[in-house]
């Protein structure tokens, strides 16, 4: 029996999205074609160099590669594009490595194809002869193996941060073999993070925990994160963070996320935004207590420190200043400050180990684009067509954590940090926010146009929002690895095709 090939179309899927939205002409979409050879003993797709640059695809990461002789090797792995073929499309993700485009058996499942050998072509699934019929096993169905030869499962878009996480976060894992842990706000964008990187290691690591999710939403959860809502180890529990009943049985680890970070929220209804911190830490340590806990990790904020001095560049966790307790756009950073005394006082009274983060800026995937973070609204000008919009004159200063690290730092401070030790999470490196938008505007193609609405007053000083590292650097060993480009590169294709 001799090969099977067939006929594939490739395209870039961000240009795509960008014609929908009449951002790109049709003629402008970078795609390839090729005789593919079909290879059903190949789990994934494999693209050589050359055609990986045609198509204007990045690397998000690296798999380990099994040849038929046994040797191995460390490939990239491109971002997801559209393949086509046969009428039928799919979105995939491809090994860059050999000089020909091979069609993987993950491919033909998604795509509902079989190899006919006899007659050495493609053929539909006779079961499904005039469209795709997907088929869901007892797993998330948007998971995949961290090597190539663990099974046959789905793309997830984020697997390459999900392992950047789990390699990283070796060794940590092990303390939550067989427990059962509790987030509050775990439907958020901290919340699916922490989620999507305790999934996936429980998965390669069989750790056999689970993870029980307050949320007040659970349906707009599952829309968001089907594959989230439904794995086996996630259980959704409904309620509101002040006052949810206490589920039943122990748990080891609590994770308090749950904040409504919206400064509409906090200018609108500041009592609202205080009772809810201070009422659902309350809540939540209470329950830690009652469920016997071990440890506790709050996500607090840059807002405990008031309003940064403008000579001090990088604002460190001994810096004793506030907000001012009179103004009532302070309701934010003084809930936080009294949920961190909370966590000291549980600490104190009942030996709960306390861990405090103290949470700055961060770009990623699930970050929301309407709401008043600038990096977030900027990508969301961008995906409009632009122009991005900075709507002050662009003077302040701020940094970034990309989501993946932001998800080592919080686990790592979770079950390494020191009791009632605040540690500010996110990034020294400061940028002002009119740098920031044209590293936004040049991730699209062709660069969108940035227009700043106010100049600059001379002599006026910066605000900025700003900290220091160093503790966590030497404590705790943590340090930004993907840098602000990149992580503004991934945010903008996972938002293209998600949100």
């Amino acid at each position: 029996m001799g090969e099977v090939r067939a006929q594939v179309r490739m395209t870039n899927a961000l240009d795509e999205m960008l014609v929908r939205r009449g951002q790109l002409a049709p003629e402008q979409v970078r795609s390839y074609e090729a005789s593919a050879l079909v290879d059903t003993g190949a789990v994934r797709c494999v693209l050589p160099p050359h055609v990986m640059q045609v198509l204007g695809l990045q690397l998000i990461g690296q798999r380990v590669a099994e040849y038929a002789d046994g040797r191995q090797e460390a490939v990239g792995l491109t971002e997801p594009f559209t393949l086509r073929v046969m009428g039928r499309e799919e979105m995939e993700t491809a090994l860059v490595l050999g000089d020909e485009v091979i069609l993987g058996q993950t491919a033909l499942e998604k795509l509902d194809l079989l190899a006919d050998c006899a007659r050495q072509q493609l053929v539909p699934n006779p079961a499904h002869p005039d469209q795709p019929v997907s088929k869901l096993k007892q797993v998330a169905a948007d998971r995949v193996c961290s090597t190539e030869n663990e099974g046959r499962r789905m793309v997830n878009a984020l697997a390459a941060d999900l392992d950047h996480i789990l390699h990283h976060t070796e060794g940590l894992w092990d303390e939550l073999r067989g427990q059962r842990i509790f987030i509050t706000g775990g439907t958020g964008f901290f919340g699916c993070w922490l989620l999507e990187s305790f999934a996936w290691a429980n998965d390669r690591l069989d750790l056999h925990a689970s993870a029980t999710v307050l949320t007040r939403d659970p349906q707009a959860f599952q829309r968001k994160a089907p594959h989230l809502s439904s794995h086996p180890a996630v259980h959704l529990q409904i309620g509101d963070v002040r006052s949810f009943e206490f589920p039943s049985g122990e748990f080891s680890h609590i994770i308090h996320a749950a904040t409504e970070s919206s400064a509409r929220l906090n200018d609108e209804n500041p009592l609202l935004m205080l009772d809810t911190i201070v009422e659902g830490t309350r809540r939540t340590l209470e329950f830690a207590r009652q469920c016997g806990a071990q440890k506790f990790l709050l996500t607090s904020s840059g807002a405990v420190y008031g309003k940064q001095p403008p000579e001090m560049t990088h604002i460190p966790e001994d810096y004793v200043g506030a907000p001012d307790p009179t103004d009532p756009r302070a309701a934010y950073g003084e809930g936080k400050r009294v949920a961190e005394m909370l966590c000291a006082l549980y600490a104190k009274q009942y030996g709960l180990e306390a861990k405090i983060a103290r949470c700055f800026a961060f770009v990623g995937p699930y970050l929301p684009l309407d709401i008043h973070f600038a990096i977030g609204n900027f990508i969301r000008d961008g995906l409009q067509g632009g122009p991005i919009q900075v709507k002050g004159n662009g003077t302040s200063y701020r940094s970034y954590l990309y989501a993946a690290d932001l998800a080592i730092w919080l686990w790592t401070i979770l079950l390494r940090g020191e009791t009632c030790r605040p540690y500010n999470v996110g990034s020294a490196e400061a940028l002002t926010i009119a740098e920031l938008a044209p590293m936004v505007a040049q991730t699209f193609s062709p660069p969108i146009d940035v227009r700043i609405a106010k100049t600059a007053v001379p002599g006026q000083p910066a605000e900025r929002y700003v900290p220091a590292m160093s503790r966590a650097e030497v404590e705790l060993n943590l340090r930004p690895i993907v840098t602000l480009t990149e992580g503004i590169r991934r945010t903008v294709a996972f938002s293209a095709i998600y949100d």
